[in-house]
């Protein structure tokens, strides 16, 4: 039975795979204490921007959301927004949601302090008339805060070699999700250079852009997870695995 620490929060929903990859990467942090779970540094990207009375967007909001529920003391207003109304079924973070599409955000100039996105950039169509609005939106100062997977990542590699029908098998089989989970991706906006000239030629200013890796993709065992290790120590330029970005209007 794999027992985990106090580093990481762990969901009774999650399915074994997903606890796998959670205690693996309770393993890496001990290996390299210096390295923090992608989820963990968009928490604390947000805590150095949170501050009272917050008006926040959350960009394909989803089911849920954590930054929302950890912060909510400081948050006056948290709205998300979405393309289905299936996607947001059981969101209890959002004071509010709406349908709608995210190229043409139906809100007034300078209404947010921040707009996060968590998994959504991936499945842009197109990201810069997207940015352009998450820009449009915030106030003078406000921030953009974004998490997404490196389009060239190892495991988003293997996925384009196999296709698409063969690959959501796969995740099924080795990350336990279910096929109704894995939704169209385009990753027009995910590298770092395609992210930094989209977001600065609508006008944001970059404050951090992390490559984070996270072995715990490959680590199905403990020879794997030394594998894993291995490619990190030596190939660290390939194994990132997110992109976690902080910018300011």
């Amino acid at each position: 039975m794999i027992c985990m620490s106090s580093y990481l929060k762990i969901d009774q929903n999650m399915t074994s795979q997903e606890k796998r990859q959670q205690y693996y990467r309770e393993k890496f942090k001990q290996v390299q204490p210096s390295w923090d779970d992608t989820m963990v540094l968009f928490l604390r990207l947000f805590g150095q921007i949170a501050k009272p009375e917050m008006t926040l967007l959350d960009l394909g909001c989803g089911r849920g959301n954590v930054v929302v529920d950890d912060f909510r003391s400081s948050i006056k207003e948290a709205i998300g927004i979405d393309a289905d109304q299936s996607a947001v079924e059981g969101n209890t973070s959002m004071d509010k949601i709406m349908i709608g599409n995210v190229e043409h955000l139906p809100f007034p100039d300078g209404h947010f302090d921040v707009v996060i996105s968590q998994w959504v950039i991936e499945h842009l169509e197109y990201p810069e008339k997207v940015f352009a609005e998450c820009y449009r939106v915030l106030k003078p100062g406000g921030s953009f805060l974004f998490v997404t997977p490196y389009a060239y990542s190892s495991v988003l590699v293997v996925k384009r070699m196999f296709g698409s029908s063969f690959s959501k098998k796969i995740l099924k089989w080795v990350y336990g999700r279910e096929e109704q989970d894995c939704f169209e991706t385009m990753y027009r906006a995910n590298t770092v250079s395609s992210l930094e000239s989209q977001l600065s030629h609508v006008g944001f200013q970059r404050k951090e852009l992390i490559q984070n890796p996270d072995p715990s993709y490959w680590a199905f065992n403990d020879f794997f997870f030394r594998i894993a290790l291995f490619f990190e120590k030596y190939f660290s330029k390939h194994t990132v695995m997110h992109l976690v970005g902080l910018y300011r209007k």
